[in-house]
């Protein structure tokens, strides 16, 4: 009877798994982006795209498949991812009780998804990291000293960190400020050359366009698409930017547009 359970079982696996999922530097459910037929940046700010990219929790919100289940509003995955990189709790409740001070831990997780963070394995925050603030476990040590964790590209969270970090309510510097202990005790790569402060920088200078934006209504607003002027000019001190300013405005041949006017995007690390 075990043998009979087991082979129905492995006939059932076969017959109705679902798709493996690859999470990394590639996104979740890749194949089913046929049917969207993207062809503009404008087409990858739709909720049906955007949801699908990462772990599939996000687009079986967007798209149940359990009969007539509505699924969530695109404002409500928000949320919930904002959530979930605070720890569990609502955003809402974690404001009022963290907002004057922010853990090393939560200063990570925030801007974890954005930043591209290396966590170094022997480091306290790494366990806590992947229990309860939404970063993978990518190896455990034999000796179970070390724990090699990543942030997959996952324009979900990026958003939601984007959220956090431009919230009025919440000050920015002192995200920054734990992130600096955190490198000054060891337990995060700050890399050789500066990396993690250019990042950073360039990061503020695109979120800076937006906040003098109004949001739409689905709440997909840092992931939005920009021209480069407006990041440049937002990057850039005013006479830095006016030495380009020339340069800028130059036609690019094969698109008779202003090179100034291309369209950039951008969320977050990797």
């Amino acid at each position: 009877e075990f043998l009979l359970y087991l082979r129905i079982q492995l006939q059932i696996f076969r017959t109705s798994h679902l798709p493996p999922h690859m999470i990394g530097h590639k996104e979740s459910l890749a194949e089913d982006f046929n049917y969207l037929n993207l062809s503009t940046l404008k087409d990858s700010e739709h909720p049906q795209c955007f949801f699908m990219y990462g772990r599939p929790l996000w687009s079986s919100l967007m798209s149940p498949s359990l009969g007539d289940t509505k699924g969530f509003v695109p404002h409500s995955i928000i949320n919930l991812a904002m959530d979930k990189l605070v720890g569990g709790m609502t955003y809402t409740s974690w404001k009022k009780k963290h907002k004057n001070r922010i853990s090393i831990v939560e200063a990570l997780a925030i801007l974890g998804p954005r930043l591209c963070i290396d966590i170094v394995p022997q480091s306290e925050y790494a366990p806590s990291l992947v229990s309860n603030f939404m970063r993978y476990c990518i190896n455990i040590s034999d000796d179970r000293k070390n724990i090699t964790t990543s942030m997959s590209t996952e324009p979900v969270l990026a958003e939601a960190s984007a959220q956090i970090m431009n919230d009025p309510d919440i000050k920015l510097i002192e995200i920054i400020n734990e992130l600096i202990s955190s490198l000054q005790d060891g337990g995060v790569e700050g890399g050789y050359r500066g990396e993690l402060v250019a990042r950073l920088l360039l990061l503020k200078a695109w979120d800076d366009v937006y906040k003098k934006l109004d949001a739409p209504s689905t709440r997909i607003h840092y992931s939005r698409f920009m021209t480069l002027s407006d990041f440049l000019k937002s990057l850039l001190a005013e006479n830095a930017y006016d030495k380009i300013s020339s340069r800028l405005q130059e036609r690019v041949t094969f698109t008779g547009t202003e090179f100034g006017q291309a369209y950039i995007k951008f969320t977050h690390f990797i």
